[in-house]
């Protein structure tokens, strides 16, 4: 926990026996389910994924023109609890914003950062919201495999409140994701560069 890790190569926690992500989105409600479970085939070019906070942003109608300028179909929302004291930013208003634009809004709350690692961040104590948050996404294997699965299927961005992606546990996310063998990413943080909201 002590040690700085380059940004973007974060250590492999996972179990060595844990099998590799698997064919089978539950989480996303518009895609059909697979009809069976297979390995997650190496793909040959990167994923392209987007990471943003909406924290500089003025009004969720900005957030998903940025998202669409970006490529973005579908956005899955990290957060732990998908509301906000940001007036459009809770989860109906930004659905009815993203889906005006074309974009689908997934809640996955199994990968938010549960409340003692939020606090941890909130602290300015990174590593160490950045561990609480990796031993709990370790109990989280089911839902990241639903999210490689979704990030594979079509172009996805992860969203939550926080404009830095260093001080985000969304930056965890991928990090995990990039740890699984067959699985290339290629993040870009669209992030409107204006300072954090809690």
């Amino acid at each position: 926990m002590g040690e700085r890790q380059e940004e973007g190569h974060a250590p492999n926690r996972w179990n060595a026996h844990t099998p590799p992500f698997v064919i089978g989105l539950r989480g996303c409600s518009r895609e059909r389910r697979s009809r069976s479970i297979s390995p997650l085939v190496p793909v040959s070019a990167a994923i392209p994924v987007v990471s943003v906070g909406y924290a500089g942003f003025a009004r969720n109608s900005d957030l998903a023109c940025r998202l669409r300028s970006a490529g973005v179909e579908r956005l899955i929302d990290v957060r732990a609890l998908a509301s906000s004291r940001r007036r459009g930013f809770s989860k109906t208003a930004l659905a009815g914003a993203l889906a005006a634009a074309g974009i689908e809004y997934v809640h996955m709350r199994a990968l938010g950062n549960p409340r003692p690692g939020r606090e941890l961040y909130r602290a300015g104590r990174v590593a160490e919201g950045r561990a609480s948050f990796e031993d709990h996404l370790r109990e989280q294997r089911a839902a990241l495999e639903e999210l490689a699965v979704a990030i594979a299927q079509r172009r996805c961005a992860l969203m939550c409140a926080c404009g830095d992606p260093a001080s985000c546990h969304r930056s965890a996310i991928i990090d995990a994701l990039r740890s699984e063998p067959g699985l290339t990413l290629d993040v870009i943080d669209v992030s409107a560069s204006l300072p954090s909201s809690p």
